[in-house]
């Protein structure tokens, strides 16, 4: 039987996060007031299928989690359906990511360095390939019918 951890429990050895702060462009869509914030990329192998963001604004942290699939093909490629879109975007001849946040307040856009994003994601690969953070998956983690994170049983 298995026990229910915190979201992405323990894992068997000390496993480091990933961190980068990067300034974004942002804005709403009720608010169509440009600002730049510092938004805290993280990855962590305790959640090893998602990234967190955390945008610093003058109302407080406000953060997101979703796939980090999004994020690595987002970089080339419009991606997500649902709270979560992530495409290439270019102004001013500068490449850059948008990343669409909806939710039932509205639409809240951020706009980041192309360069900066794919740094983030080089640390993550560097640390956790693709291929770990399947097994990392695979190995300790299950998600139930009712979209419980659970614990599996070691085998």
């Amino acid at each position: 039987m298995s026990e229910i951890p915190k979201r992405g429990g323990d894992l068997p050895i000390d496993m480091p996060d990933v961190d980068r702060t990067i300034s974004g462009i942002c804005y709403s869509a009720t608010e169509y007031d440009k600002r730049i914030f510092d938004v805290s990329f993280h990855y962590s192998p305790r959640d090893p299928l998602a990234v967190r963001l955390v945008h610093q604004t003058r109302q407080g942290n406000v953060p997101w989690i979703f796939d980090i699939g999004l994020l690595e093909d987002g970089v080339r490629s419009s991606v997500g359906e649902g709270d979560v879109r992530v495409q290439p975007h270019d102004v001013n001849f500068r490449p850059e990511v948008r990343v669409d946040y909806l939710s039932n307040l509205g639409v809240f856009t951020s706009i980041y360095p192309q360069e900066m994003i794919a740094e983030f994601l080089r640390d993550v690969e560097a640390k956790y390939p693709r291929e770990l953070r399947d097994e990392l998956y695979q190995r300790f983690f299950d998600v139930d019918v009712w979209g419980h994170l659970s614990k599996l049983p070691k085998e």
